[in-house]
């Protein structure tokens, strides 16, 4: 299993998955996860995979975003701009850093051709990579971003610095966990009631690196709230 999940999120067209099949091949990666992409199987992704048609056989389809990030411990979404309410933003060379630094089962996530992530899904993420670029054109397809991300972590992968589960990160399935916890303490208390609250909340808890003792803490602390209300 590989310490690197590429997902695409409602993929338009098949060509497009196939492209960035491509790019995952060349710089040594291999896990790919789709998101209720619009056409797959389709023979557009497997004339453009060339020679990654096993990526393409080995993919996973999820019906969610949350179903396909499950069980990865750091999670990077992906946008052309810095979104209102804006997670820490990396260019692709500082998330090699920071993987360098702190190895763990990464996702990194790549929305539509048309608007790519909406605001709910990128803030499942813990960071934000955006590709700096002319400001006069910014716009990149998603094999061109991915080729782009992909030629950074691959330094990674090729200096043996290969992230490794260490059960001392949460998964994202356990965060999700924690803020259904937290959104039910603060229904009960009828306080924070609006989702530009209830979404600043997540951004914090997302960003926080919580460990499982903390985690754990957390979820009993919350719990308990509700059971008091």
């Amino acid at each position: 299993m590989s310490w690197l999940k590429i997902v695409l999120v409602n993929t338009t067209h098949p060509g497009n998955i196939g492209s960035v099949a491509r790019a995952m091949k060349t710089m040594g990666f291999s896990e790919l996860r789709l998101v209720k992409p619009r056409r797959f199987p389709d023979k557009a992704a497997y004339d453009l995979a060339t020679h990654a048609h096993d990526i393409l056989d080995q993919s996973q389809q999820f019906e969610t975003l949350q179903s396909a990030i499950s069980d990865c411990e750091f999670v990077c979404t992906t946008s052309a701009r810095v979104r209102k309410h804006p997670l820490q933003v990396y260019s692709p060379s500082q998330l090699r850093a920071s993987l360098q630094h702190n190895p763990r089962t990464t996702a990194l996530v790549f929305g539509n051709e048309q608007s790519g992530l909406d605001n709910n899904q990128i803030n499942l993420g813990q960071k934000q990579i955006i590709i700096p670029t002319s400001r006069e054109y910014s716009v990149l397809n998603i094999a061109q971003a991915c080729q782009i991300i992909l030629y950074e972590l691959q330094f990674v992968q090729q200096r043996q610095q290969v992230p490794t589960p260490t059960n001392s990160d949460v998964t994202q399935d356990e965060i999700e966990v924690l803020f259904s916890h937290v959104e039910s303490a603060l229904a009960a208390l009828e306080i924070c009631n609006n989702q530009a609250g209830i979404n600043m909340i997540r951004q914090i808890i997302n960003r926080s690196g919580l460990s499982k003792r903390e985690l754990g803490f957390l979820n009993g602390l919350f719990c308990s709230i509700q059971k008091k209300n």
